[in-house]
Order: C-alpha cells, then structure tokens, then sequence
C-alpha cells in the first residue's frame, strides 16, 4: 500500500479528510460519513470538527457534488 500522509496543515490548522481515515483504517467512506454524523456530541461540537465540505465527482460524462 502505497503511504497516505494522514494529516496535512491547512491555514495553521491541523486537518484531515475522511476519506483519508477511510483508506488509512480500511473502511467504506459512506461508512465513515455515517460515523461522523451519528457522534453522540453536541450539534456545536461536530459543526466545530467536522466540517462538511463538498467535491465535484464525474463518473464517465457525469459530474456531481460529493461530501
């Protein structure tokens, strides 16, 4: 497997993806979308941590926005 670096520093700011923590711990990225959603924390605390972000996909002559 070829080494995936799991965090990188966006503007000061330790970050990661989770499509990185998908591929580093061997899970389905939808999996780790739900897992995320589904914290028992507060709204505040998961909005502060996780932010929801979106990628364009294109799958063939289709494109799409993806979390």
């Amino acid at each position: 497997m070829q080494e995936q670096t799991l965090v990188f520093i966006d503007n000061e700011q330790v970050q990661t993806t989770s499509e990185i923590v998908a591929l580093y711990f061997g899970k389905r990225h939808a999996d780790v979308l739900r897992d995320i959603r589904n914290l028992d924390c507060s709204e505040g605390f998961r909005e502060r941590n996780f932010a929801h972000t979106l990628k364009t996909g294109v799958s063939g002559a289709v494109q799409r926005e993806l979390p």
